[in-house]
């Protein structure tokens, strides 16, 4: 025997994962509000990583915030001004 299971067993879940993905695959592409908020989601986390690695405590919901051009009251100014930095690299 290859795998340590029986193969069968696994076969309902896999013809239930084909199933979705053929359910899913004709009902067209993404809305693009999706792909901007996945976008805008991910922007964020990268921002917030790097500030952090550079000792700026600054939450992905506060990055959120500054990236739209409002400060949370909880962010200083020159940690704000290093998030809208990171933006502008990358545009």
């Amino acid at each position: 025997m290859l795998l340590p299971y029986q193969a069968g067993a696994a076969q309902d879940l896999t013809s239930e994962l084909d199933r979705w993905k053929s359910l899913l695959d004709y009902r067209g592409p993404f809305r693009r509000a999706w792909a901007g908020r996945l976008r805008r989601d991910l922007e964020a986390e990268a921002v917030a990583a790097s500030t952090s690695m550079e000792g700026v405590p600054v939450t992905i919901e506060q990055v959120h915030h500054i990236l739209v051009g409002d400060r949370p009251a909880e962010t200083r100014e020159q940690d704000a001004a290093l998030v809208r930095g990171y933006r502008d690299d990358h545009r």
